[in-house]
């Protein structure tokens, strides 16, 4: 996949190489490795010839929309790649890939939304107890 995740955001990869191992030619994107480490890698396998190096192209636009996602995180790569490369964009937008998680409730929150619904319950229950006095009190 030419879209590569670093810890600042996505970037293209600029380079594929491709090259034969065991008889069979495979074509994989570039990382930051770079073209001596596969020469040396080649070096210490004999059964890997590399075949070349390719300089990748962007569009423009695929450039831009790159710049869009800076945000998304890595669990949502195949949405990311299929909207930078393709321009399919996501179910939802954009704005639900880029939106963030509300953050957990903190155990004061968590302990005050308790306390605001214990007062309600317990409201209720003084109003309910009411009407069973009333109630009783009419029957006798």
């Amino acid at each position: 996949m030419p879209l590569i995740r670093f810890p600042g955001g996505w970037r293209l990869a600029e380079k594929t190489v491709r090259y034969r191992r065991d008889g069979e030619e495979h074509e994989q994107v570039m990382g930051d490795e770079g073209e001596q480490w596969w020469h040396d890698f080649a070096e210490k396998w004999p059964d890997t010839k590399i075949i070349e190096f390719t300089q990748l192209h962007y569009s423009p636009e695929q450039l831009a929309r790159l710049e869009e996602v800076q945000g998304v995180g890595g669990e949502h790569a195949e949405a990311v790649r299929a909207y930078v490369l393709d321009g399919v964009v996501p179910e939802g937008g954009l704005d639900a890939l880029l939106a963030k998680p509300e953050p957990p409730e903190t155990t004061e929150q968590k302990l005050a939304r308790l306390e605001q619904q214990n007062l309600i319950l317990m409201d209720a229950l003084a109003d309910l107890y009411e009407e069973i006095l009333s109630l009783k009190g009419g029957d006798g």
